[in-house]
């Protein structure tokens, strides 16, 4: 078992794992194509999903089933606000700030977020995700989606106010590089939010084993730059712990 374990953990880390058919991308695309399925099985109240059936009343019916069933579920979503719990921030918080999340994978994640200036939702899949069917289209006036490795963000230097990352960083191929993108788009005095997983083990698609001490050293140039709030086997992972870090005190 040892040898198993340990030819997984080598095989995770390799850069080919990344670009094999069936490694990290491909897994991770999987996952948003199978949540596709879950939400029209829950708009049509077969199958239980994060929250309530929705009723009549709820449900957008203007488009063909799956586009209804994604977006009556992306209200939910926005409705039930889990990045604001997992930041500890309330809606307004980036009123009239320019902000830019890090691995948000296909769903417009800072509607959750009142009155901001702007929106980026940054992923490496994002083309992918609109190809599987998530209608980004229909949120095209209030959020910019970019098709971005973290490791190159395509944005300018000094050109966001605040950067927030949920359960996404554990993910990247190269966590060093991804903090110095992130550092180089931030405004000076900006604001960083970051929930990450910090796992011993790797796995097929959290391919960042890191430590608190990894994530406080590659952002050691940010001011006050701290660990706000630890939870022990948050998100699955029964030998790590979810650490919330940022730059501002709560």
């Amino acid at each position: 078992m040892d040898i198993i374990y340990q030819c997984k953990q080598f095989i995770f880390s390799s850069h080919l794992w990344n670009r094999l058919p069936f490694g990290k991308n491909q897994r991770e695309l999987g996952y948003w194509k199978d949540n596709i399925a879950r939400m029209e099985k829950w708009y049509s109240g077969l199958g239980k999903y994060n929250f309530p059936y929705p009723n009549e009343e709820q449900k957008i019916k203007s488009y063909d089933h799956t586009t209804n069933a994604i977006l009556t579920y992306i209200n939910s979503f926005i409705k039930n606000g889990s990045y604001l719990r997992d930041l500890q921030l309330d809606r307004n918080h980036f009123k009239d700030k320019i902000v830019a999340d890090i691995g948000s994978g296909p769903m417009p994640t800072l509607l959750m977020f009142d009155n901001c200036c702007k929106r980026y939702c940054i992923d490496h899949l994002m083309q992918k995700y609109k190809e599987i069917g998530y209608p980004h289209y229909f949120y095209k006036e209030s959020i910019t989606f970019i098709n971005s490795k973290s490791e190159k963000l395509d944005l300018e230097s000094n050109s966001i106010d605040a950067v927030v990352s949920v359960n996404a960083l554990d993910h990247v191929d190269n966590f060093k590089k991804t903090a110095d993108e992130i550092k180089r788009i931030l405004i000076k005095g900006g604001e960083l939010h970051l929930l990450i997983n910090l796992h011993p083990s790797k796995t097929s698609t959290e391919t960042q084993s890191l430590t608190r001490e990894d994530v406080l050293n590659c952002f050691d140039e940010i001011n006050n730059f701290h660990i706000i709030k630890v939870n022990k086997k948050a998100y699955g992972f029964n030998d790590g712990e979810t650490v919330l870090f940022s730059n501002i005190t709560r």
